[in-house]
């Protein structure tokens, strides 16, 4: 025993639970709790861990526009360029986004704004400014 190092005991550990969670059926499942990736520092998800190889079997999070939750397999995740990359959607909510954008075609400037401004604006602002409108619009 006394030839092996930290590391080789770590990895004989690593293949170990890997194989017990390829094998196991997850019989037993924990309730919804918070995920987190550091001490105090939570992701915005809820999971559910197998109480038997402690691997996460669901996750889900909250609609950043309705509130419901939402499973992993079900949400829709921005995409960096027509809104933030954090965000999610549940499926409704992607479709009255997408559907928000095809009615606004244009930019969108407050009112008086100079044609200048107008072709200054990136379509990176033009999204943000669309987004914020969808965000505070009512449901």
């Amino acid at each position: 025993m006394a030839n092996k190092t930290y590391a080789d005991l770590k990895d004989e550990f690593d293949e170990r639970v890997e194989k017990l969670r390829e094998e196991c059926d997850h019989p037993e499942v924990s309730d919804w709790q918070e995920e987190w990736w550091a001490i105090g520092h939570t992701t915005g998800f809820e999971v559910r861990v197998c109480e038997i190889c402690q691997k996460i079997v669901a996750r889900r999070t909250r609609c950043a526009k309705c509130g419901k939750f939402v499973e992993e397999d079900n949400f829709k995740r921005g995409d960096g360029t027509r809104r933030p990359a954090s965000e999610i959607f549940c499926p409704e909510c992607q479709e009255e986004w997408e559907e928000f954008v095809r009615r606004r075609e244009g930019r969108h400037l407050p009112d008086g704004s100079s044609v200048k401004e107008e072709e200054n604006l990136t379509e990176g602002l033009h999204y943000m400014r669309l987004h914020r409108k969808f965000l505070e619009s009512p449901d």
